[in-house]
């Protein structure tokens, strides 16, 4: 009998383990699908945060996103025709940091690097190749400080007031974005007033221009270059329907000779990079003066 009562003894021991055990292990399990599912939330919701930041027909728009605790933004890119970001956030735990499962975001174009913070700084302006395009989107977590900026670019920052972009005022903390000087960690090389050239970012460089100054010197290079690749794509499709524009305006009575001129620019874009924007720039100019004179004549296609 006291072999018996042992037997169960031990018996009842396992199993309250093991009982414990699951339990634990549930516990865990689910404090791990919630922060999965927490997270994931939350980039949905900084994705429809950035909505109202799209600018439209004003020229550039900012805001703020806080966060209750240090995250950390991931952004990814998929340049495969219109694209994508896929956008996730984490939160740092004992043995790591802790994603949600990534958001996919089709109709935005989002620079940024991964970096941590509680706030989000993110503003946006339009880019216009020589027609408007898109929306760009810049989210940063890091203060900046640009030296000896053009008028323009500063006339912009000052504008929006940019909570962490100083104007040659520059702290310790700031990350030092140098404009034709060398002397910084980011610097940015460019021509007629900083309308193109490139920027020098941990020993690589993004070739930009107009409004991608800003990706060029916020975003990761592999982001910035898959960005570039989803807008010149688009910039080719929106030729393509302002081609078929041309011949309505033609059957109308209007008069337009751009529409060669349009299919020569899609040629021009097709699987083109970062690499080349300066060279279809001189193509783009070209094609808007086109236009320009068009339009003084009561026509123009944009």
């Amino acid at each position: 009998m006291k072999g018996f009562f042992n037997f169960n003894l031990i018996f009842a021991m396992i199993a309250g383990a093991a009982i414990l055990f699951l339990a634990i292990y549930g516990a865990v399990r689910f404090g791990e699908i919630f922060n999965v599912q927490r997270q994931t939330y939350s980039a949905k919701e900084l994705a429809i945060l950035t909505d109202p930041l799209q600018s439209g027909f004003a020229e550039s728009k900012y805001g703020v996103i806080n966060f209750s605790e240090k995250t950390k933004i991931r952004n990814f890119c998929k340049s495969h025709g219109f694209g994508a970001n896929e956008i996730s956030t984490g939160v740092e735990k004992k043995d790591g940091w802790s994603f949600g499962v990534p958001i996919s975001v089709h109709n935005k174009y989002i620079f940024s690097s991964e970096v941590e913070s509680k706030d989000f700084y993110v503003f946006s302006t339009g880019f216009e190749f020589p027609y408007k395009v898109a929306d760009l989107i810049f989210i940063t977590g890091e203060h900046f400080c640009f030296v000896n900026p053009p008028e323009e670019i500063e006339e912009e920052i000052e504008g929006l007031r940019i909570e962490n972009i100083n104007i040659n005022n520059c702290s310790a903390e700031d990350v030092r974005v140098c404009f034709d000087s060398g002397n910084c960690e980011i610097n940015v090389y460019g021509i007629d007033d900083f309308n193109e050239g490139y920027v020098e970012k941990n020993g690589k460089r993004n070739y930009f221009v107009g409004g991608l100054i800003y990706g060029a010197i916020f975003s990761d290079k592999a982001i910035y270059d898959c960005n570039v690749e989803r807008l010149l794509y688009r910039a080719g499709k929106i030729a393509e329907v302002f081609g078929k524009k041309a011949d309505l305006m033609n059957l109308r009575g209007v008069d337009t000779n751009l529409k060669a001129s349009l299919l020569s620019w899609k040629g021009m874009l097709a699987g083109k990079g970062s690499e080349d924007l300066i060279s279809l720039n001189q193509a783009a100019k070209e094609l808007e003066n086109e236009n320009e004179i068009e339009r003084r004549g009561g026509g123009g296609i944009w």
